[in-house]
């Protein structure tokens, strides 16, 4: 399982790098979009989504991404500021707020619709700060996306050396 996971995640890396610093920006905002739906298409069985209800919410996600790839087109920088602090403040607010409070209570949602919109505050941020920080310079989003990845790797080894339940083989 752990080679099986190495080798994947140098090839990915090696064609991650290639997009991040060789291809046209383009290529790395459809990449972003295509994460985000990927990611949608992942959250839609999550909300128990399935059919013609998961092909719509996916439809709707690529519909939002693709509004905001060409607001951001067709937008000077300073005009793209306060949108892109709405989306971010929304997924703040969930994990800030909502989150915590959601484990405090113990509460499970149960909602389709509702776990759609919480795959909206979760993904569509995602999406939009793998282009703003692109746009910074694709080394921060790098050095970002190595953060996730260590902080991801540890709490996998972690898991398997102090963890109760066995997620993985």
């Amino acid at each position: 399982m752990l080679k099986t996971r190495i080798i994947t995640a140098v090839i990915l890396a090696l064609l991650l790098l290639l997009v991040l610093f060789v291809l046209p920006d383009a290529w790395w905002t459809g990449l972003a979009v295509a994460v985000v739906i990927q990611g949608t298409l992942e959250w839609s069985k999550l909300s128990r989504l399935s059919g013609r209800g998961a092909y719509i919410y996916t439809a709707l996600t690529l519909l939002v991404m693709l509004a905001l790839v060409w607001f951001d087109a067709s937008h000077t920088e300073m005009a793209q500021v306060l949108p892109h602090l709405l989306v971010y403040a929304v997924s703040a607010l969930l994990w800030l707020i909502i989150v915590p409070t959601w484990l405090i209570v113990g509460w499970k949602v149960e909602n389709p619709l509702l776990m759609c919109l919480v795959g909206w505050a979760v993904l569509i941020p995602t999406g939009l700060a793998m282009m703003d920080l692109h746009d910074v310079s694709p080394w921060v989003l790098l050095f970002v996306m190595c953060l996730v990845w260590v902080a991801d790797i540890g709490a996998y080894f972690a898991g398997r050396k102090f963890g109760k339940n066995k997620l993985a083989p």
